[in-house]
């Protein structure tokens, strides 16, 4: 549902996007949604074992990746 809600709100926002995960299904909505002109911002809470090569494919001047 999470990816659901950032393409509807890539789609009406005109604002940046904040994303709170590190669910590693989570990168190709990331991608959809920037194809679409989102600006994200991805947060990675601590202890995360996230695959950050994934991430690090899709930094953009329209995605930017924090990790906690």
């Amino acid at each position: 549902m999470l990816i659901v809600d950032l393409v509807h709100f890539a789609d009406t926002m005109p604002r940046p996007l904040v994303v709170v995960s590190a669910d590693e299904d989570l990168w190709p909505g990331i991608r959809f949604a920037l194809l679409r002109g989102a600006q994200i911002i991805h947060v990675l809470p601590p202890r995360s074992r996230v695959r950050v090569r994934r991430y690090q494919n899709l930094e953009t001047n329209t995605y930017s990746r924090v990790i906690m």
